[in-house]
């Protein structure tokens, strides 16, 4: 079940968890993110004030993160967690920063550029980190999401939160602390659990290319990490068809697996998910002879059509509540998209011929590559 909401001039969702999965915690989303930086950096600066700000108030645990869509803000468990959750929706409606001055504005950005260098020599963060620029044009989803070079200065910063003072925001919590929720919100409505369906065009262009990367000296001679991408844009798509896509990815990456026969250590396919679109991603890693061997063995993989056996053998994994990474793709889901169907099990009632013509639409795009050696 969601609910419609207004905090002042805002508009926003709340999201209730389902009974098993429900938890003492509150995640609050801004749906804005690095898409929508004109500088680099811009949306990560601004969670880190945020928690700066509520950690300067509140005693409590605070856990948040960006990514190229939305700034996830969770609240611990804690007698508080209702008014933190008042103030983050006063702080970032108002845009009222009480502690923000010019010189904190550049430590907490030299903060930020320590925790680019750690994640810099995380590889895996690297590798997963990398390959939207050959898939999406630089002025959407294919630009970085931070540079630990760029100074933000104060009026560039203000201009930006200023800007994103009325963007809608999401909300998920557990049904007990509905009831606390009361005194805060102008206006609460039941929303109607309508499916979703995608309307708008994408505002970033597809734009597939092939980017070679140094992945650095620690890696032997010869060898390489491969990323190809598929991109698609959701107009005309329906909330199951991004399960659909969910499904596919699992089917295709059981399907890999069969790769290290051709002395692939890595094999993996994953989606992610974006206002509008979607990147699909097949990452593997080999040697250089080898390269073309294992994109063909691909290639000929994506076009198999899926079975129903091969349904019955994902589907039921998917709809574990011990799948973590499941649980939380759905959750981001349904902040993003503002329903909370997409809290919902996997339905056992696939359509396959649909879920084939989503396959048939992934052979279809034009393949981006991002070649790590």
């Amino acid at each position: 079940m969601h609910y419609n909401v207004k905090y002042k001039q805002r508009m926003g969702k709340i999201i209730v968890l389902p009974e098993s999965e429900e938890d003492d915690h509150i995640k609050f989303y801004l749906l804005t993110g690095t898409r929508e930086d004109e500088v680099a950096g811009l949306a990560h600066l601004y969670e880190h004030l945020l928690v700066d700000q509520v950690e300067e108030k509140y005693s409590t645990g605070i856990y948040a993160y960006t990514n190229r869509d939305v700034i996830c803000i969770k609240i611990m468990p804690d007698k508080d967690n209702c008014a933190v959750l008042k103030y983050l929706l006063q702080i970032t409606t108002d845009a009222v920063f009480d502690i923000l001055n010019k010189s904190y504005l550049k430590h907490t950005q030299s903060l930020i550029g320590q925790e680019l260098a750690l994640k810099s020599a995380n590889m895996s963060y690297y590798l997963q980190d990398s390959p939207y620029e050959a898939l999406w044009d630089k002025n959407g989803l294919g630009k970085e999401m931070d540079h630990p070079n760029v100074d933000i200065g104060w009026d560039i910063f203000n201009s930006y939160i200023n800007r994103n003072k009325a963007s809608q925001f999401s909300i998920l919590l557990s049904r007990k602390q509905l009831n606390h929720l009361k005194d805060i919100f102008s206006h609460i409505e039941v929303g109607e659990n309508e499916n979703v369906v995608f309307n708008e065009d994408s505002s970033c262009s597809y734009l597939p290319k092939v980017i070679d990367k140094k992945l650095g000296s620690n890696l032997p001679t010869n060898s390489m990490v491969k990323i190809m991408g598929y991109g698609l844009y959701l107009k005309g798509f329906e909330d199951k068809d991004l399960y659909y896509i969910t499904l596919i990815s699992r089917i295709i990456n059981k399907k890999i697996q069969v790769l290290r026969k051709y002395s692939c250590y890595l094999a993996m396919c994953y989606p992610i998910f974006h206002r509008n679109e979607v990147s699909f991603f097949i990452m593997y890693s080999s040697t250089r002879n080898q390269m073309d061997q294992v994109d063909q063995k691909i290639k000929n993989i994506l076009q198999e059509n899926v079975t129903e056996m091969d349904v019955a053998e994902i589907s039921n994994n998917l709809n574990s509540l011990n799948d973590k990474k499941v649980q939380e793709i759905r959750e981001e889901m349904a902040a993003l998209y503002q329903n909370s169907l997409f809290l919902n099990e996997f339905s056992s009632k696939t359509d396959i011929n649909q879920i084939n013509n989503i396959l048939g639409i992934i052979n279809s795009r034009t393949m981006g590559e991002v070649i790590f050696s």
